[in-house]
Formats: C-alpha cells, structure tokens, sequence
C-alpha cells in the first residue's frame, strides 16, 4: 500500500474517532421566538474539516487512479437510487423558506453521499476501524456514566457539549412523582439521551462481534471488549432511552436468531455467552434502579405522559406538513420552519422534528425523495442478506427501529454522517480492491 493510501487510511480512523464529538464552531446560531433552535443553526464541526480532507485526498487518489489505468463505466444500482435522492433533496433547496440552511443541510447530506463512497471503496482494517469508534463511544459512554452516577454535568466547548443539570427546565430526566425526584439521563457529549443510546446499540453489536470472530477469541482481545461491553451497557442503560433498549433488543435478537437458524451454531453459543453476560449486568442495574425503569416503563407520571402527548401532537403536525406539501416537500432541514410557520407564537424548543426519521424524510424532500430513501435502505439489506452478513442485517434492523422512533439520524449533523457511516460499513463487499 502506497503513502498516499495510507494517508487516506488514517484520515478515515481519525474522523471516525472525532465523529461522536460535537466540537464546532458557531457560523449563525439558530433563533425563533427569542430561543435557541438547534434545527436552525449553522456550524462547522472539527469532523467536517477532517472530512473534507478525507474526501479530497480520495478524490485526488482515484483521479491518479483513472489517469493510470482507466476508468470503469458501469454504475451498480445503488449509485442510481443515491443519485435519485441525491435529486430529490437538491430540488427540495427551492421549495424551503430558508434557503442558506437548506444549502447547509444539502452539503451535511454530501458529506454523508463522499463518505458512504469512501467506506466502500477503500481498503482499509475493519478491526482498526471498529476500534476507533468504539474507543470514541466508550469515551461517551464513559462521560454518560458519570453524569448519571454524579448527578451533574460540565460543558466543553473542546468536547462539544452544552451543560445539562435535571434541575433545569427542559433537562431530559426521568422524575419519580412518589419521590419528588428528577434524575438525569445520560447524555454523555450528545445533544440527547436518546442519541447516545441509539450509538451505542451500534457500540454494542460490533462489539458483540468483534467477542465471537476467531480473533476475538485472545485473552487479551476478549479483556478489552467485555470492559467495553460493560461499559456501553451500563451507559444506555442509564440513557433510559426507550427506543434505544427496543432497538438493541431487535439487533440482538437478530444477530442471535439468524446464526442459529442458519447452522452457524458455534457463533450462537458465543453470542448466548455474551448475552448472558449482559443480561446479568442489566438485571443487576434494573434491581438497583428499579423505581426509575418503572417510571420510564410501566406509570404514568406527569414527564412522561407529556412526553408522549408531545410524540402524538407532533406526528399530527407532520400529517399536515406532508399534506401540504406532499411532492416536493418543505425542504430539507426545513421542516421546525413548517412548524412555526403553522404555530408562529410558541416557545422554539417546541418547534422539533417528527419523532420519525421516515416521517421527516416524507415531509423535507416529497414523495419521490422518500421513495429513494427506503430502496436504498431495501438495497443495502438485500446486499447483506445475500451475503449471509448477519452482524450487517442486527445493525440495519436496529438502525430501522431508531428511524421509527428517532429523528436524529436525518436531523442532525451528527445523525446524517453517522448513519452514511454505518450504512456504508454493512454494504462494503468483504474485500475490495481500492
């Protein structure tokens, strides 16, 4: 392997590792109604910056590439589906009342597009990979953890995190009425419990793979991931993330179900190894926390029914955005704009995206950009059902059941990059010539 591929081998390690951390600089700060809105804000990220270096070094790579051997024209179908959505939301930039922010969104989306390309095309250690994003989410996890444990929070304009203390208004927390207590989820450095949660589903299924492949099988290997297990366990755990639990249950239960299903019985005694390790150290955290797991689960305590009333009253606001604008949709990164266009005289913090990542899609780019978007989730998972990929289908049907629940992975910078990332890492041939 030659410098220069080496140099793109390891850009693509270091942006994997900064992903997960919101360091960023502030371009236009996002307000409405006097308040804050994230959905409205404009940065540039320290990832975004390694990334353009990354997609440059690459496109300088294949240039040379095409230069010295020639170039290859036949285009695979899921070129052609990204290209048919890659349209929908270019066109979506013109129906948005906020054309700079829909501009923005549509650059975030083709970072994402360049580094789906990059995953899938470069030769590059899977293992060194993993281990660069799980050692990043072990970080998070870590900071989640200790915000739980402590009951306390710190910003880090370096870490990228706001501060978040459960007795301020608007803090994510789950409060036990017979108590008269608000206890903090935890965040770690993201915007949201619900964001470390669903990243750490991710966290969790790779590392249960990297336990149960031949090489995981080393002492020193099988110390490191079960220390990272029990790390990312206990951190979404105390996320109280609902959909995050459901979410890695599924994967689970498909990474389980279909090795054993399909002979592979010696992979399924090791992944019932781990599960069983896992549901030991649940069972012991549900024990210890059991008011709080009631709380989020079974009672209907004052947060909670308001949290689902606001689910409800939001996909109801999304039936009449789609409504409206069904073909086209609102433009993409526009729809908490729809809102207020809707609803003028609310608080900003009111003003979020559909809790449904699909949803959303429907509403920002119109009918023929969702259309897109759901055959090239289909593509990706007929790729990897084809190939018997089973660690590949648990992650695409965990990442489905954050989508049902979640926006994040379409609203937010972090969410977009992550989910091309993922999605470019399940549909990567085993073994490509770069």
């Amino acid at each position: 392997m030659s410098r220069f591929q080496k140099i793109i081998e390891y850009t693509l390690y270091l942006f994997v590792f900064l992903l997960p951390f919101g360091t960023r600089y502030f371009i236009e700060k996002g307000f409405v109604n006097g308040g804050y809105l994230e959905y409205k804000t404009i940065s540039l990220y320290l990832s975004d910056i390694v990334l353009v270096f990354l997609l440059t070094f690459f496109l300088v790579h294949q240039f040379l590439k095409v230069k010295k051997f020639g170039s290859k024209h036949n285009i695979s179908l899921i070129w052609w589906l990204i290209s048919g959505l890659d349209l929908a939301v270019f066109i979506s930039i013109f129906q948005s009342p906020d054309h700079i922010l829909a501009l923005y969104k549509y650059v975030v989306f083709l970072l994402g597009v360049g580094l789906f390309w990059v995953i899938i095309r470069i030769n590059y250690s899977k293992a060194k990979l993993y281990f660069s994003l799980l050692i990043a989410l072990a970080i998070q996890a870590s900071i989640g953890i200790w915000q739980f444990l402590s009951q306390s929070d710190f910003a880090s304009k370096w870490l990228g995190m706001a501060i978040h203390l459960p007795s301020q208004a608007g803090t994510s927390v789950v409060a036990v009425a017979s108590q008269g207590e608000r206890w903090l989820r935890a965040y770690g450095g993201m915007d949201h419990p619900n964001i470390l949660g669903g990243a750490l589903v991710i966290g969790i299924l790779l590392t249960i793979w990297m336990l149960v492949t031949p090489k995981g099988q080393r002492i020193k290997d099988k110390i490191i991931h079960y220390v990272l297990l029990f790390v990312f366990t206990t951190a979404i755990f105390f996320t109280f993330s609902r959909s995050s639990w459901l979410s890695l249950f599924v994967g689970c239960f498909i990474i389980l179900t279909l090795n054993y299903t399909k002979g592979e019985k010696r992979i399924a005694r090791q992944v019932t190894k781990v599960l069983g390790v896992m549901a030991v150290l649940v069972v012991v955290l549900v024990v210890q926390f059991q008011n709080l797991v009631n709380t989020r689960l079974f009672t209907t305590s004052r947060l909670e029914v308001k949290s689902n009333v606001r689910r409800v009253e939001l996909l109801q606001s999304s039936s009449d955005i789609i409504g409206q604008n069904f073909v086209f949709g609102t433009g993409v990164g526009n729809y908490s704009l729809a809102l207020v266009k809707e609803k003028p005289d609310q608080p900003a913090w009111t003003y979020q995206p559909v809790h449904n990542s699909f949803l959303l899609v429907l509403s920002e780019i119109g009918f023929f950009g969702f259309i897109f978007f759901i055959s090239v989730l289909v593509w990706i998972g007929l790729i990897v059902y084809k190939r018997k990929d089973y660690l590949g289908l648990s992650i695409l049907f965990g990442l489905l059941i954050l989508m049902m629940f979640e926006h994040w992975l379409w609203s937010l910078h972090f969410g977009i990059l992550f989910l091309w990332l993922i999605l470019g890492l399940v549909y990567k041939k085993p073994q490509v010539s770069s």
